[in-house]
């Protein structure tokens, strides 16, 4: 049988991110001509790209269905208690109905978020290639793999912002804080931050 080991490790510095370092180890084992078994673990970065740092502010419109809506609460909130207590929390009246004449749009600014950080995953792979010496060109490879990434980079559009807001523990977040609301309750504005 033949074994072959695998190591890497870099270091990068960003102007905008810091030093970060990434690395991998693995192994790639011919248990015989039948069978290899292969692992690799490592730890991969991503910073922040210019654009999710630095875009100036663009002002827009959305159009979405407000998750406060009535409707919306009763036919598409998981938790329609929750949902009600935070709309209601965030100064929307009770059965809310919103603005159709605006088929609930709203203006939106799009912009980066100075504050990001490097988006790290931490990967493992596993995998067994086997070639029967049997069977003529028959390659079979199976493979598993398990990643875990810690602060994602994404930018969420109004809806999903709106959603997360009231349908979290409570309006302490920061999904919350990207939407203006008017009085009666409907938007008047939405912030399309990168987080």
């Amino acid at each position: 049988s033949d074994v072959y080991k695998r190591q890497a490790y870099r270091v990068a510095n960003y102007t905008y991110a810091g030093t970060n370092n990434s690395w991998k180890i693995g192994t790639n084992w011919a248990i015989d001509d039948n069978v290899r078994f292969r692992a690799i673990y490592s730890k991969a970065v991503r910073a922040p790209q210019l654009t999710e740092l630095l875009r100036p502010a663009e002002v827009g419109f959305s159009r979405y269905q407000d998750p406060c809506d009535i409707d919306e609460i009763k036919y598409e909130a998981d938790d329609v208690a929750l949902r009600t207590a935070n709309c209601l929390a965030l100064g929307v009246p009770a059965n809310f109905e919103a603005d159709t004449r605006l088929s609930t749009g709203t203006n939106s600014t799009v912009t980066g978020n100075q504050d990001l950080n490097v988006e790290t995953a931490y990967t493992w792979t596993f995998g067994l290639v086997f070639t029967p010496q049997i069977l003529e060109n028959f390659d079979l490879s199976l493979d598993f793999y398990d990643i875990d990434i810690t602060d994602g980079i994404n930018r969420f559009g109004v809806l999903q912002t709106a959603e997360m807001c009231v349908d979290s523990i409570s309006i302490d977040n920061q999904y919350c804080s990207q939407i203006t609301r008017r009085a009666d309750g409907n938007t008047v504005s939405y912030t399309h931050l990168t987080l």
